[in-house]
């Protein structure tokens, strides 16, 4: 999924538990677990979008995947955009994604598996 959406016109970069993993395995810090079952991002663009635009924007990238983003939160004031992604196959609850859209942190480029995503560089 976050292929899908880093290969798309959704402009956000990655943070979170797989980012935190990506950054310790760098450090040879192999060991650690933790599954997750959300992705956050940030919001790159200059001003955030309308939700229906982020809406549009999540489901084109999902498409092919069979997954539909359904809008749970709306941002605002300090408040990121909330969705459930479904998965369209069996209409259940796959995964969700919270994007803020405070201003953009410096990012760098990862790689995992044969994902490329952009993502928080480490403070």
């Amino acid at each position: 999924m976050m292929g899908a959406i880093a290969n798309s016109d959704v402009p956000v970069i990655y943070k979170g538990a797989l980012v935190t993993k990506l950054i310790l395995q760098e450090n040879q810090f192999d060991d650690f677990m933790r599954e997750t079952r959300d992705i956050d991002a940030s919001w790159v663009g200059e001003t955030p979008p309308p939700m229906e635009l982020l809406s549009e924007m999540l489901n084109r990238a999902l498409t092919y995947l069979k997954l539909k983003a359904v809008a749970v939160r709306e941002h605002g004031d300090k408040m990121s955009a909330s969705y459930d992604i479904i998965d369209l196959s069996n209409n259940e609850l796959s995964m969700s994604i919270d994007i803020d859209m405070r201003a953009a942190v410096d990012s760098r480029t990862y790689q995992f598996g044969n994902v490329t995503f952009q993502g928080v560089t480490p403070r």
